[in-house]
């Protein structure tokens, strides 16, 4: 499977934010979350930042539209719940 082929996993934080530092530290050294999930990092503060009305602020992370986590989050929590939400989701043909 490619990295395009993976669903995204957005990840949104801001400038000068340690909790949003530590976030993208955990989540980079999360092996498992790199095979299963492309990372896309977004900055909210940023000029032209669109993010889902869900996301109050950073850091946030989104997965299929949905917020998953706000803060740190523990990888295998987050490793666990994204694989519960994407084998719940249909196919393309539209099998589970």
């Amino acid at each position: 499977m490619s990295v395009t082929d993976l669903p995204a996993l957005d990840v949104w934080v801001t400038s000068n934010c340690s909790a949003c530092e530590r976030t993208l530290r955990v989540i980079s050294a999360c092996e498992t979350l790199h095979e299963l999930v492309d990372i896309q990092v977004h900055r909210l503060d940023s000029a032209g930042a669109a993010p889902p009305a869900a996301v109050v602020g950073g850091p946030s992370i989104v997965f299929f539209g949905s917020v998953i986590a706000l803060g740190t989050p523990d990888c295998s929590a987050l490793t666990a719940r994204i694989m519960s939400m994407a084998s719940s989701r249909p196919t393309e043909d539209g099998s589970q």
